[in-house]
């Protein structure tokens, strides 16, 4: 237990330095926090919904890291001409700033697979307000099918949570703690270096709790 609690300590120094060396996540990571605190309001609306706010920006926190408008433009309008005719199966891009595909949030909303309801979806995905709703369903969902999970810690909880995310919620308990531990979430296309999306996620998660947030 001293042992934990002591990498948990040295962890959010860790990611400093390595920010540091590392230009390109460095960056990401300013631009990452000051969007989260330009969206205060939407956190303390999760809190109200009986969700720890530091704990949801942390799963998200990677997918803000690697967040492109630029990209984001390109492949909402491939979905907005693929998707919402043709479906998941010739279109499924991650869009906004939590970074979700069209077949991760129909998994999490009650819509029929027609072009009417894909349209809908897909207009849901464009704003920061559907974006908040579909991280509050599944953050709903998955307290649901965890009620009956032990966690050794909270950094536990959240390592599962955010591979859940990141790899898809669907996936059986075996899968999604085997795909925690791996390193391969990248910033970019073009980025050399992988990182283990949960501990991105539990990183962030341990500077939020110093910061008092």
């Amino acid at each position: 237990m001293v042992k934990f609690v002591t990498i948990l300590m040295i962890l959010p120094c860790c990611l400093l330095a390595q920010s540091k060396a590392d230009p390109e996540l460095h960056e990401a990571a300013v631009k990452a926090k000051l969007w989260m605190q330009q969206e205060a309001g939407r956190w303390e609306a999760l809190r109200k919904q009986g969700h720890d706010p530091a704990f949801a920006k942390a799963i998200v926190y990677p997918e803000l890291l690697r967040y492109s408008q630029f990209r984001d433009q390109l492949e909402t309008i491939a979905l907005q001409v693929l998707y919402i005719q043709l479906g998941a199966a010739y279109a499924d891009f991650s869009i906004g700033p939590f970074q979700m595909k069209p077949s991760f949030v129909a998994r999490l909303d009650a819509l029929k697979e027609t072009a009417v309801n894909r349209e809908k979806r897909i207009a849901a995905l464009t704003s920061t307000a559907g974006q908040f709703e579909y991280l509050h369903r599944f953050l709903s969902v998955m307290d649901k099918r965890c009620v009956n999970m032990r966690w050794s810690s909270a950094a536990d909880k959240l390592r599962f949570y955010a591979a859940a995310y990141n790899a898809g919620f669907h996936r059986s308990t075996e899968d999604i703690k085997i795909l925690a531990g791996r390193e391969r979430f990248k910033l970019s296309e073009w980025s050399k270096r992988s990182y283990s999306y949960s501990e991105l996620a539990l990183t962030f998660y341990q500077q939020e709790l110093q910061a008092g947030n």
